[in-house]
């Protein structure tokens, strides 16, 4: 199990919850949409990386379990 703990430059959404599971994708310039095909040959679709543990909406940071992820 490995906490890892994410702080968000911007707002986080009102909805953002315990429980909530986080993904993440490559992005690449000029993609518009998942797994674009101006992405070349990178595999973009979002991918999951943890389960929502902690959310702090002042400080904007979300902490999440990556294990089994």
């Amino acid at each position: 199990m490995a906490i890892r703990t994410l702080q968000i430059p911007g707002e986080l959404n009102v909805s953002l919850q315990v429980g909530d599971t986080i993904y993440a994708s490559k992005i690449r310039s000029g993609q518009a949409g998942s797994n674009h095909q101006n992405a070349g040959n990178v595999d973009t679709k979002p991918i999951a990386i943890g389960k929502v543990t902690q959310v702090n909406f002042q400080t904007r940071t979300i902490t999440i379990d990556d294990a089994g992820f």
